[in-house]
């Protein structure tokens, strides 16, 4: 039985401690964190909610503009679940 949430961000971390190849993925919080990330890890990235369900505003970017505009529609949005989101990149 599971006693805690499992969170897409939980599940990476527990492969990556087990050794196993994982997608790169950091929490950003504003848009200069993400420009950041970005300009390390290099294109493309999808950028997602953390807290969220299914595919709802998961977004392919393939430019900083559409990661931009990506991280603008989630940041500070109440998803379907209720849940205030911030954005995590993979």
């Amino acid at each position: 039985m599971l006693l805690y949430p499992i969170k897409r961000m939980n599940i990476n971390k527990l492969i990556l401690h087990q050794g196993l190849r994982a997608v790169k993925q950091v929490k950003c919080k504003s848009l200069e964190e993400v420009e950041q990330w970005v300009s390390q890890q290099g294109l493309p990235v999808i950028v997602k909610p953390v807290d969220s369900a299914g595919s709802e505003a998961v977004t392919l970017c393939l430019s900083l503009a559409q990661v931009k505009t990506a991280f603008e529609a989630i940041l500070g949005k109440v998803n379907n679940l209720g849940i205030l989101n911030t954005v995590c990149f993979s």
